[in-house]
């Protein structure tokens, strides 16, 4: 169900002046002022020999998601393809812009990054040969959620917004599968929603943003994309069961992980029932066109210590992440229960190498990581991971680290780490910033009265934000945080 608020803009053309005025009603969403611009030498906008207006912004519309209550999505009609940008602010004072690219005479985009309960306030400016017109100022509100989550944000955090969000999943308490993405910015505000309780993510699900206005989770069954609204855009059925990551290629095939098991008898062990993973890439019409098998590239006999048999059954290899390099066609892949991430060719499936102890590179300058997650090849071609010392228990602090590798002498060194208070057995991200700072998400497994939590570290290692989630058993979890910048802040003096 939408709640649908249409505002048209008439244009009247009078001494040298454009007066927009909306017409008057009962709309909640209804223009509350006019504002005025020169048309004197714009053909564009005004036919000055005969007198009569000819609006280049026609009519905005405004409606509520169903799925995404904090979104809006709003229409934009105009006489000819024009720039389109919106500035928007709340009862608390902070203004956001939001530039497209697109140019078309209908045009359709989220207005995103909006707190529950609170009178909001957009104008459209459009822009097109110098020439620029904007709506009048369009008041609405907020209703509060339905569903809360209860954030902590720690006492003497940098609390000012940045237009950026984070986006994860919670799974509660009670162990019940998630059924709500949540965006959360600094200040611990939640901007953004999607239920996603008709097609729920399979636990341990991120959301990533993979185009303007597109996001991909990976549900039961399938890999979906959705937009900011909430509504499925399309989706990518998958034939097995799948476990982690999901990827996105340029092509618009997926690259997803598959669990096999089969018994096997193993040197150091004997007969086991022998977990391990297949990638395999799927394309839209849900067909398997690549496969890369990991136990017919590693050794199936190395077992690292703490990757043993648990009630006659060895998880062995445990992937849980894998990014996909455009540039070279390649996979960066993270093994947790082998304590390695691998460099594979996409193409031939080789592997390029092998980085952890017992791998190709020699190491100086720290320890290897354990365990890890969510490993990333950063623009330096470094590796980036979140380590977390350990596999079966929280007893060594976690900590996110940065490998920086030379490929052809194998020399790999830890040119940077950030120790965590508490260790977390599973689960956990890290991921950089253009301006240099560093989101992490401790959200796994954890001893008691550890807390979950999200921060951010600026560019000289200082913890500028920091968010818990409430939660008095401790068994909460968080997979992964991913930030979304979703609008530019307007600086106080230019407000």
């Amino acid at each position: 169900m939408l709640d649908n608020h249409t505002i048209n803009l008439f244009f009247a053309c009078f001494a040298g002046t454009i007066a927009c005025s909306f017409p008057e009603g009962d709309n909640p969403d209804r223009g509350k002022q006019a504002d005025t611009h020169s048309c004197l030498d714009s053909q564009a906008l005004c036919d000055t020999e005969t007198g009569q207006q000819d609006p280049l912004l026609l009519s905005v519309v405004l409606e509520t998601p169903e799925k995404s209550p904090l979104t809006r999505r709003v229409t934009v009609r105009l006489r000819e393809p024009a720039a389109v940008r919106f500035e928007y602010w709340q009862e608390d004072g902070h203004r956001f812009e939001r530039a497209f690219s697109q140019q078309t005479v209908e045009q359709q985009w989220p207005l995103v990054g909006l707190v529950a309960g609170q009178k909001s306030h957009l104008l459209v400016h459009v822009e097109r040969d110098g020439e620029q017109v904007q709506s009048e100022m369009i008041e609405f509100q907020t209703t509060p959620l339905d569903v809360e989550l209860p954030i902590v944000v720690s006492e003497g955090s940098d609390e000012t917004p940045n237009g950026r969000m984070l986006l994860f999943a919670v799974k509660d308490p009670e162990g019940e599968s998630v059924r709500q993405f949540w965006g959360v910015d600094r200040r611990g505000e939640v901007v953004w929603t999607l239920d996603t309780s008709e097609f729920p993510p399979v636990t341990g699900a991120t959301i990533d943003p993979v185009e303007e206005n597109l996001f991909l989770y990976r549900a039961k069954g399938s890999a979906r994309f959705v937009n900011a609204y909430g509504e499925m855009v399309s989706q990518i059925g998958l034939s097995f069961k799948p476990s982690h990551d999901v990827a996105l290629l340029p092509n618009g095939n997926v690259i997803t992980v598959e669990k096999n098991r089969a018994s096997r008898n193993l040197e150091d062990w004997g007969e086991v029932m022998f977990v391990w993973d297949v990638l395999k890439e799927v394309n839209p019409a849900g067909e398997v066109v690549w496969s890369w098998d990991s136990a017919a590239y590693l050794d199936v006999n190395r077992i690292p210590e703490g990757t043993e048999p648990r009630n006659e059954i060895l998880d062995w290899s445990h992937v849980n992440s894998v990014e996909y390099i455009e540039e070279t066609d390649q996979l960066l892949i993270s093994v947790r229960h082998q304590n390695w991430v691998l460099l594979v060719d996409h193409k031939t499936g080789e592997v390029l190498w092998r980085l952890g102890h017992g791998g190709d590179f020699s190491l100086s300058g720290g320890v290897w990581f354990k365990g890890q997650h969510d490993a990333t090849l950063q623009n330096d071609g470094s590796v980036l991971v979140f380590d977390n010392g350990n596999l079966r228990s929280a007893e060594v602090p976690s900590r996110a680290a940065r490998y920086q590798l030379d490929t052809e002498n194998q020399q790999a060194e830890l040119v940077w780490s950030y120790n965590l208070d508490h260790a977390y057995s599973s689960l956990g991200s890290v991921r950089t910033l253009a301006g240099g700072e560093t989101i992490i998400a401790a959200g796994g497994k954890r001893s008691k009265g550890v807390p979950l939590e999200i921060f951010e570290l600026d560019a000289m290692d200082e913890k500028v934000w920091s968010m818990s989630i409430e939660d008095a058993t401790n068994r909460s979890l968080v997979y992964r945080a991913v930030p979304y910048v979703y609008a530019d802040v307007i600086p106080a003096d230019q407000e």
